[in-house]
């Protein structure tokens, strides 16, 4: 298989070094006996440090994640023709571009799922859609659906399901977009920087909505924060970035166990540990680093040998609902190489076995290259 190259657009660079402070109004976790016991039976770090590497110079790759991308695009090409063929294309549709959802209703929340997927497509090395002109239409009719469907005095968008002019929901679908910004806008293909000029629009009037709107769980005050970061990484603002200090002096809702408020353990903590991780990547807050990581030591102990975990304790609606890790894999693998832990390695190895065609990372892997260095063992 030709080699996957993968673009370096250094604002998405991994760039945290240092010590990790606690967050304002909590303390540092002790070092608890649980902890002691399964460091002392665990696999020994291969190195004591990160070597830094020096400008322009690549990263060490790690072979197994390069051959989990390339089965990521593969897979990816794989649902091109699919998606294409259920975009709304007939002329005139008032929801031109749009994307339905399981009930028949075009929806914001589909069609940025369809604009990632494309655009992944389109800017992988290796795709079969690499550079395809053939993309372009599709792209450019989603991504004016979707500033059809932005509510024009508030920037937000329906999810239909529940909420309506929804702040939090808008959040989400940035969180979304922002990648396939970053790789469109970096395209040698003209036709694809116009479209993430486009998609821009769409996500600095979400922005805009998300720097005043509200949210409905604990979970929405952190994806707002994530995808506030995003948009800022793209359009520096600073009343983006304002708001997300409104919201970070509430505190992290995180018990002395390292459990979020909604104990959801398949759905909402590793949503609330990637929002972190954004925050903390864009915003240089590597404070923010100390709640993921005690979020994942705890979580190991809710982990069964086949990759399953405990969900017997959410309140949310993944109790007593199965599920895999495959959610968690983005935080372990960002963390165990941020800080050289060989048991957050060993977790993104299990995830790895058990649940590797529910690994959803293409996006990331393509926007944050830092993500294919070397685990440790």
């Amino acid at each position: 298989a030709a080699e996957v190259r993968i673009p370096r657009p250094g604002r998405f660079a991994l760039a945290w070094r240092g010590p990790v402070g606690s967050l304002r109004g909590m303390s540092s976790p002790s070092t608890s006996s649980r902890r002691t016991f399964l460091a002392s039976g665990a696999a020994t770090l291969a190195l004591a440090s990160t070597t830094r590497l020096a400008a322009g110079t690549p990263p060490e790759r790690d072979p197994a994640v390069v051959e989990l991308v390339r089965g990521l695009v593969a897979a990816n090409d794989d649902r091109i023709p699919g998606l294409l063929a259920r975009q709304e294309r007939r002329p005139g549709h008032r929801w031109l571009g749009g994307m339905l959802n399981e009930y028949g209703l075009h929806t914001p929340q589909n069609t940025s799922g369809f604009i990632s997927a494309l655009a992944c497509a389109a800017c992988a090395p290796g795709s079969k859609y690499y550079k395809s002109t053939d993309l372009v239409e599709p792209l450019r009719l989603a991504v004016a659906y979707m500033l059809a469907a932005q509510h024009p005095e508030d920037g937000t968008v329906d999810y239909f399901a529940t909420n309506f002019h929804s702040p939090p929901d808008m959040a989400f679908i940035v969180e979304v977009v922002c990648p396939p910004c970053v790789l469109l806008r970096a395209s040698p293909v003209p036709a694809f920087v116009a479209l993430a000029t486009e998609l821009g629009k769409f996500i600095t009037r979400g922005a805009a909505g998300l720097v005043t709107g509200g949210v409905h769980t604990p979970n929405h005050r952190w994806v707002v924060c994530a995808a506030l970061a995003s948009a800022n990484g793209l359009f520096p603002n600073a009343s983006y970035v304002a708001r997300i200090d409104q919201w970070l002096a509430e505190t992290v809702d995180l018990d002395p166990d390292g459990q979020y408020t909604e104990k959801s353990t398949t759905v909402y903590s590793p949503i609330v540990n990637r929002a972190l991780i954004t925050v903390a990547r864009h915003l240089q807050r590597p404070a923010l680093l100390e709640s993921v990581r005690r979020n994942l030591e705890m979580t190991i102990f809710y982990v069964h040998p086949d990759g399953e975990v405990v969900t017997e304790a959410s309140r949310r609606q993944d109790r007593y609902q199965r599920g895999s890790m495959a959610r968690y894999y983005y935080s372990y693998r960002t963390l165990a190489l941020h800080d050289n832990n060989g048991r957050f390695a060993a977790m993104c190895r299990q995830i790895e076995r058990t649940a590797r065609a529910q690994i959803g990372e293409l996006a990331a892997f393509l926007t944050e290259p830092a993500l294919l260095r070397a685990l440790p063992a």
